[in-house]
C-alpha cells in the first residue's frame, strides 16, 4: 500500500508528452499570417485516468457546486490505507468555456482542483512560452501548423528527458537564467563535471545541447 507521500507524488508525476494537448493562445498577425503562443494542457479524461492510477477508482471523489455563473469542484482523495481511510479535499472553480459552455465549466473546475493536488502544475509553471508560432485560420478559430505542433512536441519530449535524468533539470534552469552567450559559456564551464555525467543519459544530453543552442540563438535575436 502506498504512503500518502507516494500517492501525492504519483498524482503529480509528469504525463507522457503524447498525452498533453496543445492549442494556440490569442493570435497576433505577422505579415498577414497568424502567430500564437502555445498553451499546453490536460483534458478531463487524462485527469481521471491519473487519479485512478494513483489512488484507485475508489480512492477519490469529486463534487460540484454552482457559484454564480461558475462551477466549483471539490476533489477529495483518500490518503489513508485499508485499515483507516483519511480523506482530504481541495477545491477550485471555473466559468463556462467558449467551446464547451457549461460542460467546460465542470471540466475546468476538475482540472483546476487537480492542479491544487499538484497534477499538471509543471505545464503552467515551466511552459510559459514567449514564442509566437505560425498558425492558420479555420473559420473563427485558429490552429497551429503541423510544423508548430512538431516543435511543441519536441519541447515536451526535451522536458521529459531532462526530468528523468539526475541533475538535468537544475542544469537547464541554470542555462536559461543566463543573459548572454558569454555568461552561458561560463556557466557551462563551471558545471563541466555535471555536463560530463549527463552524457550517460543520451536523450537528456541531446536535449540540453539543443537547449543551449536555441537559448544562444534567442539571445542573439534580442541583441
Amino acid at each position: 500500500m502506498n504512503t500518502p507521500e507516494e500517492k501525492i507524488e504519483s498524482i503529480g508525476r509528469r504525463f507522457l508528452p503524447t498525452e498533453i494537448l496543445i492549442r494556440p493562445g490569442y493570435p497576433v498577425d505577422n505579415d498577414g499570417t497568424p502567430h500564437a503562443q502555445p498553451l499546453f494542457y490536460m483534458d478531463r479524461s487524462l485527469v481521471i485516468n491519473r487519479l485512478n492510477e494513483a489512488v484507485g477508482h475508489h480512492g477519490w471523489s469529486d463534487a460540484y457546486t454552482e457559484v454564480g455563473k461558475g462551477i466549483v469542484c471539490k476533489l477529495s482523495i483518500n490518503l489513508g490505507d485499508q485499515q483507516e481511510e483519511r480523506w482530504y479535499s481541495k477545491e477550485d472553480g471555473a466559468g463556462e468555456s467558449d467551446i464547451e459552455g457549461e460542460k467546460g465549466a465542470y471540466s475546468g473546475a476538475l482540472k483546476r482542483a487537480a492542479n491544487k493536488w499538484g497534477m499538471g502544475m509543471y505545464l503552467y509553471t515551466e511552459f510559459k512560452s514567449k514564442e509566437y508560432l505560425p498558425a492558420y485560420h479555420v473559420g473563427n478559430s485558429v490552429r497551429f501548423t503541423n510544423e508548430s505542433i512538431d516543435y511543441c512536441r519536441e519541447v515536451l519530449w526535451n522536458d521529459w528527458h531532462l526530468a528523468h535524468a539526475p541533475g538535468a533539470k537544475a542544469l537547464s534552469h541554470m542555462i536559461l537564467s543566463t543573459n548572454s552567450e558569454s555568461e552561458c559559456d561560463d556557466a557551462i564551464k563551471s558545471n563541466r563535471d555535471a555536463f560530463a555525467q549527463l552524457k550517460n543519459h543520451e536523450a537528456a544530453y541531446g536535449a540540453i545541447k539543443n537547449m543551449v543552442k536555441k537559448h544562444k540563438e534567442s539571445m542573439k535575436g534580442n541583441q
